[in-house]
């Protein structure tokens, strides 16, 4: 390094200390003026964003560990006990049962509520919604609203 460089550095130095304490001077005039209308300063910062600190999957992960059986052995995450559902296989397909019904009323159509019941006296878990929506976007069967009711009426297309 030659003497230029050194004196440089020493020059910026003296610079940036005098500006800080001009920085100082200030801070400490704005104290005075909080410390006047009852208020602190020190409590004036932004808030922090996003999640706080240490709250990522691994510490959440590491606190819920207790005592018990390591990872990998026969029983660890076993589920509890509980009757499991299993997948039934029926004579007619939903499409054809749900297809059925709705050419049995002819063009007056079915509701969703009548198709609905029949859904359940079939013994058929959950609704027939999935299925109505399927066969409407494939264009077997058409949805028309039913004014002033709830539901809609499904005929042939």
């Amino acid at each position: 390094m030659g003497k230029t460089t050194i004196n440089e550095l020493v020059s910026l130095v003296g610079r940036l200390q005098t500006e800080r304490e001009a920085h100082v001077n200030a801070i400490s005039t704005i104290d005075e003026a909080f410390s006047k209308l009852g208020m602190e300063a020190s409590g004036v910062s932004r808030p922090r964003v996003g999640r706080p600190p240490g709250s990522g999957k691994k510490a959440v992960a590491k606190a819920r560990r207790g005592p018990g059986r390591p990872p990998g052995s026969k029983s660890a995450g076993a589920k509890p006990a509980g009757k499991k559902r299993k997948a039934r296989r029926f004579k007619t397909t939903a499409n054809d049962l749900i297809m059925s019904l709705v050419k049995k009323t002819g063009a007056k159509g079915v509701s969703s509520g009548d198709i609905k019941r029949r859904w359940a006296a079939a013994g058929r878990p959950g609704e027939p919604y999935n299925t109505l929506g399927e066969l409407v976007r494939s264009k077997k069967i058409v949805r028309k609203e039913i004014k002033g009711e709830r539901g809609s009426r499904y005929a042939i297309s």
